[in-house]
């Protein structure tokens, strides 16, 4: 039982980790537990001696949260482009195709008449396309 006037001492052994403020770089000093509590998902800021507020607005769960959804969005993103890419792969095959099979039928490709010699045609009629535009 402790008496009126009389001095107790107690000593404890805390380890401290100090983290400067980014403002005025005054050190600030909190236990281990305290920071990581803080980085686990407190959202509570500190104050440095000078007055200046900081802490975690954003937790690591957060982070990882928005980098998730992000990447969610650009593999959406791309797959859209790749989907893109080979529709319009796709329609060019199929015009391709047509217009081999209309230039074996003998249909010349500029005027879409139907002629026994297409070469002869193109000769006599599409000089300026001979070069192969």
């Amino acid at each position: 039982m402790v008496k009126q006037n009389q001095v107790i001492t107690i000593e404890q052994a805390v380890e401290l980790e100090l983290r400067a403020c980014p403002s005025c770089g005054s050190f600030v000093a909190l236990t281990a537990i305290q920071w990581k509590r803080r980085q686990a998902g407190d959202k509570d800021g500190y104050w440095c001696p000078n007055g200046h507020q900081y802490g975690w607005w954003e937790t690591d769960a957060d982070r990882h949260r928005v980098r998730a959804e992000k990447a969610e969005v650009t593999a959406r993103e791309l797959k859209l482009h790749n989907d893109n890419l080979l529709l319009e792969l796709h329609t060019k095959n199929v015009l391709i195709a047509q217009s081999k099979h209309r230039a074996l039928a003998g249909v010349c490709h500029f005027c879409h008449r139907t002629f026994q010699n297409v070469a002869k045609h193109m000769a006599s009629k599409h000089e300026k396309h001979q070069d192969g535009t």
